[in-house]
């Protein structure tokens, strides 16, 4: 054999392992996943999808990358490699983003600390690294949130998070979320009841937290209206339980004198900002509350609440739905 053809052959081996290497499927004999983390570099991914049997060669792979100019575009997250692609193939789906995603549900309502113990609870992120980004002081002005923090500003809806998403990016995008749903346009509606749109938004949070009923946010609303009006304390058992960080159990006379901007009953007029994440209801209801000259509001066994005028009258109803509860009393309404 000459020299020629044994040069040519080699090239000639060469290229057809190249090239089965790009068009020949690695076929793993029922797909297989394989996790690109946030921050990966090509090699670091070449070499996670040879191990899992995804591609052939990952060298191939690196190379297929930066020929077709997709090296510093594929995203993080965790991909179901089907049986069957080859690296070509294999990298349109790392570039594509349409990795295996975890559904996650914000509730309206929530505040950011719970949101973080869900975070964590669904093995998405660690609920510490959540709240720091939520309280990260440079975060509300590079989100266009006005405020000292993202609270309240983590819309409420599902959200489809990929595996490795930083917990910064996770409240980035519930922030994006709110400013999709909730135009700017919406909150300066405000002004018409001179209420700015952080006022709006803590407005609304009171009222996702007060009201039990969809068709009662804007009665509730109007009482936390009527009471600023006559510079009259809000009282919102809501606004205390968020000081305290006591969401369960009896409220104490000791808890509602608690020294704290956000207990209404110890400050007049709304807290500094918003105490959950409202939904849209309840901001369509802080904007617009029902016309009533009601000023007190006590829940009933079911959920919905007697509206009062008087201090008398709140005291009355009160004072009905407790035997109620403690069954001394079975007249309905």
């Amino acid at each position: 054999m000459t020299l020629r053809r044994l040069v040519l052959g080699i090239l000639g081996a060469a290229v057809l392992l190249g090239a089965a290497a790009l068009f020949l499927p690695a076929d793993p004999a029922d797909g297989t996943v394989v996790s690109v983390p946030m921050g990966a570099g090509l090699g670091t991914t070449a070499r996670a999808l040879k191990k899992c049997g995804a591609v052939r060669s990952a060298w191939a792979f690196k190379w297929a990358a930066r020929l077709t100019g997709h090296a510093g575009d594929i995203k993080a997250g965790d991909y179901e490699v089907p049986k069957g692609l080859n690296v070509l193939q294999t990298i349109d789906l790392l570039v594509s983003g349409r990795s295996l995603m975890q559904r996650f549900l914000v509730p309206e309502g929530q505040n950011a600390a719970l949101i973080a113990q869900e975070l964590e609870k669904s093995g998405i992120g660690k609920a510490d690294a959540f709240l720091a980004a939520v309280n990260d002081p440079a975060a509300p002005a590079r989100l266009d949130v006005p405020g000292p923090t993202l609270e309240g500003y983590l819309f409420p809806d599902t959200y489809y998070l990929p595996k490795g998403m930083n917990e910064a990016a996770i409240a980035a995008l519930m922030v994006a979320r709110f400013h999709q749903k909730v135009p700017d346009a919406t909150l300066a509606e405000g002004e018409a009841i001179r209420l700015s749109p952080r006022q709006v938004m803590s407005m609304a949070a009171l009222i996702e937290k007060e009201a039990k009923v969809e068709g009662e946010r804007p009665l509730v609303s109007a009482v936390f209206r009527n009471r600023m009006r006559l510079k009259k304390r809000l009282e919102s058992c809501a606004s205390v339980r968020y000081a305290l960080n006591k969401w369960t159990g009896r409220l104490y006379d000791k808890d509602l004198a608690c020294a704290s901007p956000y207990n209404t009953y110890h400050v007049f007029g709304l807290p500094p900002g918003p105490i959950c994440s409202p939904g849209l209801p309840s901001i369509e209801a802080a904007l617009h509350p029902a016309q009533t000259d009601a000023l007190f509001f006590v829940v009933k066994g079911d959920g919905t609440q007697v509206f009062s005028k008087t201090y008398d009258e709140h005291l009355k109803a009160k004072a009905r739905w407790k035997r109620k509860a403690r069954g001394l009393d079975s007249d309905g309404e």
